[in-house]
């Protein structure tokens, strides 16, 4: 079946995965401008890219949690704001939207744990191994 399209310029699942516009977690990817703003900007019928595409965080598949569930960084800000700032990739690096003089990601850890330790968008989190457990921070 042909891929349906998921924003308003046509572009599917597979175009934002192999772009590299999206990561597995949802977050904006590293080839991602943020002169486009976010991927609701792109939404159809209020459903973005990261909420449609199992390839990008959404869909059917879900295979990580933020942990702890309750996390938010030294300035309050929880995962949701880094993944659709665009703060983080989902390899654990600043994202497109990180300012330079903002420092490191570390910096802004709370109770010692980092964005990049706790949410799923920043490569942290709680993954689902292959026998259905979780594995913090498992790849």
């Amino acid at each position: 079946a042909p891929e349906q399209c998921v924003d308003r310029e046509g572009h599917g699942c597979w175009a934002y995965a192999s772009n590299h516009w999206c990561t597995p977690d949802g977050a904006l990817g590293s080839k991602w401008a943020i002169a486009w703003g976010t991927f609701a900007d792109y939404a159809v019928k209020g459903v973005a890219a990261n909420q449609a595409c199992c390839l990008c965080g959404g869909g059917a598949a879900i295979a990580c949690r933020d942990d702890p569930p309750s996390w938010a960084d030294s300035d309050g800000q929880r995962c949701a704001v880094y993944r659709d700032a665009g703060w983080c990739t989902g390899e654990g690096a600043e994202g497109p939207a990180w300012k330079s003089e903002w420092g490191l990601l570390a910096d802004y850890a709370s109770r010692g744990i980092a964005a990049t330790g706790a949410c799923c968008a920043c490569g942290g989190g709680a993954r689902r191994n292959g026998t259905g457990g979780s594995t913090p921070g498992a790849p």
